[in-house]
């Protein structure tokens, strides 16, 4: 027979019971036992039936049922306060304190032994109920009581802790977050403790983010019940409390992307690769190679040098080399893996790699020696591709040149410039003739500036691409086309890039006026990350594997790095099956990091809007004519914006020039309202 078994066949009509009820002991008095159910009295002089395994394992003592009903409930009440006399004289810390570290589990007979002299069965009560009040230390399993470890009890007492805190912010945060949803500073803060405001931020921020877990969505929704039902109810919220500054970027949380990462838990790691790059060449193998970039950028992955000998291009393009002395899957790789991307915002720029290795050991800084892979092009008559080969080499960038500076040597046709631009010209028209959809649009600068205590937007417009930006993008597409070729032949596993959708020859060329572009954009699918190679349709390619952007994306990153190690060892990082793997990883971050970059110069240019509506008309292209909605495109500003096809003037054809008016302006939610159109004189 078990211990348990045991101790419920000593039950017996005569016996004082003890019984939980709602988790509380409660006195009782056996009158009648049958099979496993027992009739007791209780000490209200009620009668209640009971399962006697609910009856906790301290039994007596013996009452003679003889007794008068009157009698018996008294002596049931002199018992019940008797044990409760007891039970506040028991000290719980001191007896687990005194056992914890010698057993597991427990009887309260042995513990009674061990904390009283000679106990009674009052005493043993009021022992074990002392024990269940205490669920921190000691956890009942009938008839035995388990000793919670120093672990366990940390952790319990941290849960407790929690559970209090959700509870106050529940309670005393209903009221404050009505007074907050008011305006900003209504709220004093420094009014409340330090873990309540973290508390309630930590649940604001994780709505904000959607990233709550369902403790915390629940909280939200207790916490706001009966205000207004609104998507951006916890941004308000954190807004006007202080937890947020004005025109967050809310984005970056739902992406988990921190924008100015401090780096210093991996610095470690990064120390490790600088200290290996001391053992560089001291003298580039390569020389005189010249960059074009922004004249902000930093992170320069590319740079290229060119010979014209005999009516032939001799062309090397240098990529950047991170991946030397790059552990994959390392702390440090893990995380910049999950950003994915460099993000270019006009309020700055926040660099997938650390600065410390993307810029200052890798980027191809001018009369700095660098690692780099060197795609080899040899042309004829500025057409003809006559052979192609990539190495590795160290190189050094002679010049870092601007866009603008580059279109005054192709204007001025100084040196190799004038060839360069044909160079590029052949390339786009060759992508064309296989059906490349070529969208030349005219992105503004966004410019902020601070204006007292708010930001002022600007906007800086251009007449004219630079005629460099063409050379740029050619020459990278050319290194991306040739980086597939060449790992198809080789059987490299990549990630590669397709677009698998039917354009028709008509949609080939370059595209300018808005209704073209909106027509084509619409009916256009994007290109998606693969481990398989495949046609790309709107770049007029047979295979595009991305390497052109290392220091700036992780896909290009692995490229570069598998590339590298078959160049240097004729072996390979990752099979095919491992690039699968993290495929659909790397496509979710893909997703995530883009949508910042996407809707982040939109928020600023609907800033830009609010603030100038109510004096400015602005200038739009009519898209697309619908009903009950029609599109305009915005095209100094680079916009979309619905109107309600009512507005506009019967014959208004797709094409036509209009001067909107707006009303409300939401940047927050992407909103704004067309009040007026008319057509431009």
């Amino acid at each position: 027979m078990s211990e348990e078994k045991q101790f419920l066949s000593l039950l017996a009509p005569g016996q004082v019971v003890e019984f939980l009820e709602d988790s509380k002991p409660q006195i009782a008095l056996v009158l009648e036992k049958k099979d496993s159910r027992l009739r007791v009295l209780l000490p209200s002089n009620r009668e209640k039936k009971i399962s006697q395994s609910r009856i906790l394992p301290w039994i007596g003592p013996v009452i003679a049922l003889s007794t008068s009903r009157e009698e018996l409930v008294q002596k049931l009440e002199l018992f019940k306060i008797e044990r409760k006399k007891l039970f506040l004289t028991i000290n719980v810390e001191e007896i687990w304190e005194l056992v914890h570290s010698e057993v597991e589990k427990i009887d309260i007979d042995w513990l009674a032994d061990v904390y009283f002299v000679s106990p009674d069965i009052h005493q043993k009560s009021a022992l074990g109920r002392a024990l269940l009040t205490n669920r921190i230390l000691f956890k009942y399993r009938p008839p035995f009581f388990e000793i919670h470890s120093p672990e366990q009890v940390e952790h319990l007492r941290e849960e407790q802790k929690k559970k209090a805190l959700q509870a106050r912010i529940v309670n005393e945060g209903r009221e404050l977050l009505k007074e907050a949803l008011k305006g900003p500073n209504r709220v004093k803060l420094e009014n409340y403790e330090e873990d309540f405001v973290k508390g309630l931020k930590d649940i604001l921020l994780a709505i904000l983010g959607k990233r709550a877990d369902a403790k915390q969505e629940k909280l939200f929704r207790q916490l706001t019940q009966g205000l207004p039902k609104d998507d951006f109810l916890a941004y308000i919220l954190a807004l006007n409390l202080g937890f947020i500054p004005n025109h967050f970027n809310y984005h970056l949380i739902q992406a988990g992307y921190d924008f100015y990462p401090s780096w210093n838990e991996f610095q470690k790691e990064i120390d490790q690769v600088k200290e290996k790059s001391k053992t560089w060449p001291a003298k580039a193998s390569l020389k005189g190679f010249v960059s074009i970039d922004s004249k902000t950028t930093k992170d320069i992955d590319d740079a290229f040098k060119i010979e014209i000998r005999d009516n032939r291009i001799f062309l090397k393009i240098a990529i950047s080399c991170p991946v030397l002395n790059w552990e994959f899957g390392s702390k440090l790789d893990l995380k910049v893996r999950e950003r994915f991307s460099s993000l270019y915002l006009p309020e700055g720029t926040s660099h997938m790699l650390p600065e410390e290795i993307g810029i200052n050991l890798y980027s191809l800084e001018q009369g700095k020696v660098r690692p780099a892979l060197v795609f080899n092009f040899e042309f004829d008559n500025l057409k003809e591709l006559k052979n192609f080969s990539l190495d590795f080499a160290w190189i050094e960038t002679e010049k870092n040149i601007s866009y603008e500076e580059a279109d005054i040597f192709i204007q001025e046709k100084q040196e190799y410039w004038e060839q360069l631009f044909e160079l590029a010209k052949n390339l786009r028209e060759k992508r064309i003739l296989n059906g490349a959809v070529i969208i030349e649009q005219l992105e503004p600068q966004i410019i902020l500036k601070k204006n007292n205590e708010d930001i002022l937007v600007e906007m800086l417009f251009k007449d004219n691409l630079c005629l460099s930006q063409m050379i740029i993008s050619e020459l990278m597409i050319l290194c991306n086309l040739w980086a597939g070729k060449w790992a198809k032949e080789c059987d490299i596993h990549l990630y590669f890039r397709s677009q698998k959708i039917n354009l028709s020859k008509d949609n080939a060329g370059v595209w300018r006026r808005p209704e073209e572009i909106y027509t084509l954009v619409k009916n256009m699918a994007p290109s998606l990350l693969d481990v398989e190679p495949g046609w790309h349709a709107s770049l007029g390619v047979e295979v595009y594997a991305s390497v052109s952007s290392p220091l700036r994306r992780y896909p290009d990153f692995v490229n570069v790095a598998q590339i590298m190690a078959f160049l240097q060892k004729k072996d390979l990082l990752f099979s095919k099956q491992d690039l699968q793997n993290l495929l659909s990883y790397l496509t979710s971050r893909q997703s995530l990091v883009s949508q910042v970059q996407r809707f982040r110069p939109r928020y600023w240019k609907l800033l830009y809007f609010k603030q100038r509506h109510k004096k400015e008309e602005f200038e739009g292209v009519l898209v697309d004519k619908g009903n009950p909605l029609s599109v305009f495109s915005l095209p100094k500003e680079q916009v979309l914006v619905r109107v309600p096809t009512s507005l506009l003037e019967d014959k208004t054809p797709v094409g036509e020039k209009c001067l909107l008016t707006f009303g409300k302006v939401d940047p927050l939610r992407n909103e704004i309202k067309v009040i007026k159109v008319r057509k431009k004189n």
